[in-house]
């Protein structure tokens, strides 16, 4: 299924295999359903996430589907530490290939239940 920005969840899936080559395939999955879900939903509510999974990914039940956003964002080998760093890479070799914008993006971490992941964009030397 395509979003109508032309953003595909093969495309998706096929990027983030390309850009996490050591997680497993149903890391890449789950975290390919996240990004396609917040990308085609523009959103971060996890029903409207789940309601924007791609045809491919579609359960019979909403619930389902919300349970599978659940899953996802509790998998053990989805966090901060795991992603970041190779996101950073591909953020700067793109930067520096293509002189596009930089965003930034960081993350932190309130108390033990809470990581928050953060973007700006570059301004003036600002971000």
């Amino acid at each position: 299924m395509s979003h109508s920005s032309g953003i595909s969840y093969t495309n998706v899936w096929s990027w983030l295999k390309g850009t996490y080559p050591g997680l497993r395939k149903t890391t890449i999955t789950y975290l390919a359903l996240l990004v396609y879900g917040i990308l085609s939903s523009q959103t971060l509510f996890l029903a409207e996430i789940a309601r924007a999974f791609p045809i491919e990914a579609l359960c019979r039940k909403h619930k389902h589907q919300l349970k599978r956003v659940g899953r996802a964002l509790s998998t053990p080998f989805l966090t901060a530490r795991q992603v970041f760093p190779a996101l950073m890479r591909w953020a700067v070799a793109q930067a520096a290939q293509y002189s596009r914008v930089l965003v930034l993006i960081d993350y932190t971490t309130l108390g033990d239940r809470f990581t928050i992941l953060w973007a700006a964009v570059n301004w003036r030397g600002r971000g």
